[in-house]
């Protein structure tokens, strides 16, 4: 019998249920997109000076999955990798 701090969590997908669509092997990375905003504060005489931009991740959009075989694919209802149980 399972310990009870193990139970698996409604909104976690277990990892070893994810398989290639082509070949059904697990994939062999998992990516997380994400916006990135680059930002650049602009002088009044409307110029922007070199080193002064800097960056802003935005949230994760998508989960994609890429196997061995080279099939790449989006893992639906997950949107971070955070939510796939690893075990």
């Amino acid at each position: 019998m399972r310990p009870s701090n193990l139970r698996q969590d409604p909104d976690v997908v277990p990892i070893r249920r994810v398989q290639c669509p082509r070949c059904r092997r697990p994939p062999a990375e998992l990516v997380e997109t994400a916006h990135t905003f680059l930002r650049w504060p602009v002088t009044e005489d409307g110029r922007t000076r070199d080193g002064e931009g800097y960056s802003e991740t935005g949230p994760v959009t998508c989960v994609r999955a890429v196997c061995a075989c080279g099939h790449r694919w989006r893992l639906r209802g997950i949107t971070q990798v955070t939510e796939l149980d690893m075990r």
